[in-house]
């Protein structure tokens, strides 16, 4: 299948445009789940410090206290889901000791706790579990200046990722429109500085195949089509040059041909009528003999 100039282009262009818009659109979304994430995080150890600096002495030495604290907690903060508390116990081991999942009291912490117990630094990681996207936030309980425990905080969000991915698709719309815009009028300047063209030069050479070599292609381009049409044009003038000078050149031979054989047809009847002289000599020349035998 023969495709047209235009086609190939367009079809270029789309290629150029679609991997140009699945590259904006992967590059925004990771762009704004990176900095949701951020966000989301700064909150997270906000929260932890603001949980550990309303926990006292009196709150770890009675556990219910400290579920209470965890559930005031969560209910004054709805993006808070999960809280849980780790503390060392008598055999060193650090464990869950208050949760608003009742659950995990008194199980050993996670390996992130026992990471951040040891290094003294907060640390996140974002879980994605089924449909339920959270930030966890790991942060070191500092009580009166000695390191005592990790507050692990879940965080929900989905809503926010909701939204991003919303704007994001909008987004990736606008990017799309544009980009479409630019296709549009791309094949516009194309269609009129190449495929037009293309076709004028295409039409002038099948008239010089029929032996037309009047018609000059008239393109006006300051590209490589117009040194294209300028070339052919410069072809058809040495074409009709020498055409020109070819049928000089017949008409001279053809007259030098005739006026040969006018010559020749001369010298036919010269010497046509000197042998009917010498033929009607001969035969007065035998009549005068004839006569003198007599």
């Amino acid at each position: 299948m023969r495709l047209s100039i235009l086609v190939k282009i367009s079809i270029i262009i789309a290629l150029v445009a679609s991997v140009a818009i699945s590259i904006t659109a992967y590059v925004n979304v990771r762009s704004q789940k990176n900095l949701l994430e951020s966000i989301y995080r700064e909150k997270g150890e906000s929260f932890a410090n603001s949980l550990n600096a309303a926990i006292s002495d009196t709150d770890l030495a009675n556990p219910a206290l400290l579920q209470n604290t965890i559930y005031k907690f969560i209910l004054l903060n709805p993006d808070v889901v999960n809280v849980s508390l780790s503390f060392i116990d008598s055999q060193k081991q650090l464990k869950i000791g208050a949760s608003s999942d009742v659950s995990r009291i008194g199980l050993p912490s996670n390996v992130e706790s026992e990471h951040v117990f040891t290094t003294h630094e907060a640390a996140s990681e974002h879980v994605h579990k089924y449909n339920d996207h959270r930030i966890v936030v790991f942060a070191p309980i500092d009580l009166n200046g000695e390191h005592v425990g990790v507050n692990e905080t879940h965080i929900r969000i989905d809503q926010a990722e909701m939204d991003v991915n919303q704007l994001t698709w909008i987004l990736s719309g606008m990017f799309t429109l544009s980009f479409l815009v630019i296709i549009g009028a791309t094949l516009f300047l194309v269609y009129f500085s190449i495929s037009r063209n293309v076709r004028l030069l295409t039409s002038a050479v099948a008239r010089v195949g029929k032996g037309d070599l009047s018609q000059e292609v008239s393109i006006r381009a300051n590209d490589e089509i117009g040194d294209m049409a300028q070339g052919f044009n410069a072809m058809l003038v040495q074409l009709r040059s020498y055409r020109d000078d070819m049928e000089k050149k017949i008409t001279d031979r053809t007259n030098d041909l005739e006026k040969r054989t006018r010559e020749v047809e001369d010298i036919n009847k010269l010497m046509v009528g000197r042998e009917i002289k010498m033929i009607e000599l001969k035969k007065k020349l035998s009549e005068f003999e004839a006569k003198l035998k007599i």
